[in-house]
């Protein structure tokens, strides 16, 4: 995720401010990345992208080997 916020400062000039909405959109990016590519599991890859988008409101515990699912009230927070 770290070359995203790269690439939106260096070519839209725009600074991430961080907290939870930032750290959110990691969580559930990172997580959806998985669903995609690992059929929804939690694996060591995902958990160290998240170690540090800390706080943040979707997703907060997170186990290896734990299935992905989201429910609709985190969907629509990443949303808001």
């Amino acid at each position: 995720m770290q070359i995203i916020t790269r690439a939106l400062q260096d070519h839209c000039s725009f600074k991430t401010s961080g907290g939870h909405t930032t750290n959110g959109f990691i969580a559930t990016h990172t997580c959806r990345h998985s669903t995609v590519h690992t059929g929804g599991m939690v694996e060591k890859k995902l958990l160290g992208q998240v170690a540090n988008a800390k706080p943040r409101s979707i997703k907060q515990t997170l186990g290896l080997d734990m299935k992905i699912t989201f429910s609709l009230v985190e969907i629509m927070a990443v949303g808001e």
